[in-house]
């Protein structure tokens, strides 16, 4: 069972920040009913989809402007939420328009990758939404 630790409410006067990291090769349905349960959770204006545009003709052959085409064209997500990372699980480029003083960020992973994240000093975890595992940030 998930570690629930001192979750970040909206009430905490924070802005709260979800960003649904991964390859998505190829984002698909399943992907997308993680991505309405975060906004239904945390808000539209406040979901990011992060992805690098690392390529592996077996693994992971789609580059990042075709994942977003996909997420965008056949998903209807906006495109300005739709973020291309050098890390996924290091999402920098969603961070730097918030105040690390005023912002929680909770990143979303397949529980798959959620070993990635765990133990860690910088993630605590949030919870569990479906198949996906959640993690908020102490600091960055």
């Amino acid at each position: 069972a998930p570690v629930e630790k001192e979750q970040p409410k909206e009430e905490d006067n924070k802005d709260i920040i979800a960003v649904f990291s991964g390859r998505f090769q190829p984002f698909h349905a399943g992907h997308y009913s993680i991505y309405k349960s975060l906004v239904d959770k945390f808000g539209a204006k406040n979901v990011y989809i992060a992805s690098s545009n690392a390529q592996d003709p077996i693994k992971s052959p789609f580059p990042f402007k075709d994942k977003k085409d996909i997420m965008s064209k056949m998903f209807g997500i906006p495109s300005n939420k739709i973020v291309r990372v050098k890390n996924p699980y290091a999402p920098s480029e969603v961070l730097k328009k918030y105040d690390p003083d005023s912002t929680v960020l909770v990143v979303a992973v397949g529980q798959k990758d959620s070993s990635r994240l765990l133990g860690g000093k910088y993630y605590q975890s949030f919870n569990v939404i479906g198949c996906i595992r959640a993690f908020w940030q102490i600091f960055w």
